[in-house]
């Protein structure tokens, strides 16, 4: 068994540690998704182009979370308008496109 040691740095080191918790550049989720959104939706998602729900926008994804989350799946998985299926990525698994969406939905809600 492993022991740790615990040693006190004073209160302005914890104040130092302490200081980087909750910065709020930080996305509001993340998540599984995140590296799969950045690599993959980013360059449609991110400025909202060819009518893709703008990252972020809680009224460009508004009606398309009242759809529910299996239909944002099937448009993800099979396409949709000018998105191509699993977003031009074909290696991309189920599960790495569900973590993608589901990484987008947490971050753009109200």
């Amino acid at each position: 068994m492993k022991r740790l040691r615990i040693q006190s740095f004073g209160p302005i080191a914890g104040l130092l540690i302490l200081g980087g918790c909750g910065d709020s550049t930080d996305s509001v989720a993340d998540g599984p998704g995140k590296e799969t959104y950045e690599a993959n939706c980013q360059a449609c998602h991110g400025p909202g182009q060819v009518g893709a729900p703008k990252f972020g926008n809680s009224e460009d994804w508004a009606p398309r979370i009242e759809r529910g989350k299996e239909a944002l799946y099937t448009n993800a998985l099979e396409g949709t308008g000018k998105m191509p299926p699993r977003g031009a990525n074909a290696d991309l698994s189920d599960k790495q496109v569900r973590e993608a969406v589901d990484y987008m939905v947490n971050n753009s809600q109200p």
